[in-house]
C-alpha cells in the first residue's frame, strides 16, 4: 500500500471563525468528543410522519440546481452538508483574483442555495472519535458536532443550536467574510493549485499492482489490509494513523487501546478510521494505475466519499464521483447524477404547479413529502428505496391546523424547552 500522506485532507476542518464547536484530542488522554449522532431523516417507528432520505451533495450538483429545484429537493430529501462543500464554496471567494464584486457574488450566490442544510462533523474530528473508542454511527445517520444535553420531566435529549457553520453560511448570503475567511480562500486557491497528481502517478508508476477496473482494486486492498497477525496489524495500525494525519499526541492513547483489546483486526477497531483509510489507499492506486485521472481537482473530490457513510443517496455531476462512488457504497445506498436529479426535479415542479393551492394542501395533509407515485421519477424510486411505504396518517397535519391550535402547539414548545433551559 501506499505511504504517502493526503495534501489537503487536514485543511477541511480548519475553518476560522467555526473553532467554538472545534471537536479534537483532549490534554487528558481518552476524554469523549463532543458531538452527538442524530437520527435526522430516520425516522422515530412511533411517528408516521417522514422527513425523506439523507442526501449528501458535491459542490457540482449545488452549482446546477436552481434555486426553484432546490425548493422542491427540500420537501422530498434532507440535503447534508459537510466542510468539503463549505470551503470549496469559500475558496470561490479568489476565484476571480482581479474582480473581487463577481468573487463574493459567486459566494453569495452558492451560500443562498444552502439554507435549513445540516452540516456534518468533521471527519477529520470522527476519525479520532473512533480511533479512541468514541464510534462514528455508518448507517445513514448525520453525526453533528456539539449538541447539549438536556432534560424535563419526559425525559432527557440534546440540543443542536445553529452551528458555527450555518452562522457562516448565513453571513455569507449578505456577503460577509472575516479577515480570517479571505485569508483561507486564498490559502486553499494555492493549496490546490499546487496539487500535482500527475507527478505522484510518475513517481509511482511501476510500483504498485494493476488492475482491470476499481472494483478489483477495492477488494485487493481490503484484502491485504485485513492481516492476521498482530505485529503485521501493528504496523498496519500505524499506516493508517500517518495516513489520516491523526495528531502525534494522541497516538499513545489509540495504541494503548488497541494493545488492551489484544490488537484486533483494525476494521474491528475503528471502523470508521478504517474506511476513510480504505478510500485514500484506493483512490491513490487507482491514479497510479490509471483507473481514475490526474486531474487536481480529484484530490479534492475524493474527500467527499469521507462522508459516504452519513447519508442514504450521494449526488454529483461529476464523472470521477460516477466512477468511484459506487464502489463504497452500502447496499442500501444509492448514487443519484445532478442532471437525472435536476430533470425530476423540475418535472416535479411542474406537476406541484398544475395544482391549485387547495389541492397543494389536501396533498401535503395527506402525504407530506411522499412524492407522487412515477416510476420513471429518480425521487420516486429513492424514496420507495429508503422510505417505509406511504400509509394512513402519513401526511404533514401541520398544514391545517388552525391558528388556535397553532398557537397552543407554539406555547406547550416553549415551555418545554424553557423548563430544559433552552434559550427561546
Amino acid at each position: 500500500m501506499i505511504q504517502t500522506q493526503g495534501t489537503i485532507n487536514s485543511h477541511l476542518g480548519l475553518i476560522p471563525g467555526w473553532a467554538d464547536r472545534k471537536v479534537g484530542y483532549s490534554e487528558q488522554v481518552g476524554t469523549q468528543l463532543k458531538w452527538w449522532s442524530n437520527s435526522f431523516g430516520r425516522q422515530n417507528r412511533d411517528c408516521k410522519t417522514q422527513m425523506g432520505p439523507n442526501l449528501l451533495a458535491d459542490k457540482s450538483a449545488i452549482q446546477m440546481l436552481s434555486q426553484h429545484e432546490l425548493h422542491r429537493l427540500f420537501a422530498h430529501f434532507n440535503l447534508v452538508t459537510c466542510n468539503v462543500l463549505l470551503v470549496e464554496i469559500l475558496g470561490d471567494l479568489k476565484k476571480w483574483k482581479d474582480d473581487e464584486v463577481l468573487s463574493t457574488s459567486e459566494v453569495r450566490r452558492l451560500a443562498k442555495k444552502l439554507s435549513g442544510t445540516r452540516n456534518c462533523a468533521p471527519h477529520t474530528d470522527l476519525v479520532l472519535g473512533d480511533l479512541l473508542g468514541h464510534n462514528a454511527p455508518m448507517t445513514g445517520q448525520v453525526p453533528l458536532a456539539g449538541g447539549r444535553r438536556v432534560s424535563n420531566k419526559d425525559g432527557i435529549g440534546y440540543f443542536f443550536d445553529v452551528s458555527p457553520e450555518n452562522k457562516a453560511i448565513l453571513r455569507w448570503r449578505e456577503g460577509n467574510f472575516s479577515e480570517a475567511e479571505k485569508e483561507l480562500a486564498s490559502h486553499w486557491r494555492d493549496l490546490t493549485g499546487a496539487i500535482d497528481l500527475e507527478a505522484f502517478q510518475r513517481e509511482h508508476k511501476g510500483k504498485v499492482r494493476k488492475f482491470k477496473n476499481l472494483d478489483n482494486l477495492h477488494r485487493y486492498i481490503c484484502h491485504v489490509s485485513h492481516p492476521t497477525d498482530t505485529q503485521s496489524r501493528r504496523r498496519l495500525l500505524v499506516l493508517v494513523l500517518g495516513t489520516l494525519q491523526v495528531p502525534v499526541e494522541a497516538c499513545g492513547a489509540i495504541f494503548s487501546r488497541w494493545e488492551q483489546m489484544n490488537g484486533p483486526d483494525i476494521e474491528k477497531f475503528a471502523p470508521y478510521a478504517y474506511y476513510c483509510f480504505k478510500v485514500t489507499q484506493v483512490f491513490k492506486h487507482a491514479v497510479i494505475t490509471r483507473l481514475v485521472t490526474p486531474r487536481r481537482t480529484n484530490q479534492v473530490d475524493m474527500n467527499y466519499l469521507y462522508y459516504l457513510p452519513f447519508c442514504q443517496i450521494f449526488c454529483s455531476g461529476d464523472n470521477f464521483h460516477r466512477d468511484l462512488v459506487p464502489v463504497f457504497l452500502r447496499d442500501n445506498q444509492s448514487f443519484v447524477h445532478a442532471d437525472d436529479l435536476k430533470k425530476d426535479l423540475r418535472q416535479l415542479n411542474d406537476w406541484y404547479g398544475s395544482l391549485t393551492d387547495d389541492e397543494r394542501r389536501d396533498r401535503a395533509y395527506d402525504y407530506g413529502g411522499y412524492p407522487p407515485i412515477d416510476e420513471a421519477s429518480v425521487t420516486y424510486r429513492e424514496w420507495r428505496k429508503h422510505m417505509r411505504p406511504w400509509s394512513l396518517g402519513s401526511g404533514n397535519k401541520a398544514v391545517k391546523m388552525t391558528k388556535e391550535e397553532n398557537d397552543a402547539l407554539l406555547k406547550e414548545i416553549k415551555e418545554k424547552m424553557q423548563t430544559a433551559g433552552i434559550d427561546w
